[in-house]
């Protein structure tokens, strides 16, 4: 694969990554965990599939042009609009995903202020409940 079409196949991958960021806010923000599972495996399989393409970059400009070799000094025209798109793609996505974490710090806050609320009323009527030797206690108080 030369670097053009593995520059434009990670661009489709990014661009799909995107997609599938958004579609994990709007599923965040509704709460619907079964969503949000399978968004967050289609994301990993992107990124995967990223890191492979990166890889067979990696060896073919090596193997190309020696291991020092990073890009080749002479991009046309094509391969640098995609590279500025793929930029972009990067940067949406991580402006997304900081909304995302954002919220979802939100989110774990909410929850552990009531399980720690719960937690402190289960605490406070502990010594109320039934006793095995003496039945139900009561707190008497005189007025």
């Amino acid at each position: 694969m030369d670097l053009q079409a593995c520059l434009e196949s990670k661009e489709g991958l990014l661009a799909r990554y995107l997609s599938i960021t958004e579609k994990l806010q709007d599923a965040l923000a509704v709460g619907k965990g079964k969503q949000m599972r399978s968004l967050l495996s289609q994301r990993q399989y992107c990124i995967k599939r990223i890191d492979n393409i990166n890889a067979a970059m990696s060896n073919g400009i090596e193997g190309d042009s020696g291991p020092s070799a990073v890009v080749p000094a002479s991009l046309d025209e094509k391969a640098a609009a995609v590279l500025s798109r793929i930029r972009n793609l990067i940067r949406a996505i991580g402006r997304l995903d900081q909304r995302i974490m954002d919220h979802a710090d939100s989110e774990l806050g909410q929850l552990r202020q009531s399980l720690l609320r719960s937690w402190h009323r289960r605490e406070a009527t502990r010594g109320y409940g039934h006793s095995a030797k003496t039945g139900l206690q009561l707190m008497h108080i005189k007025g």
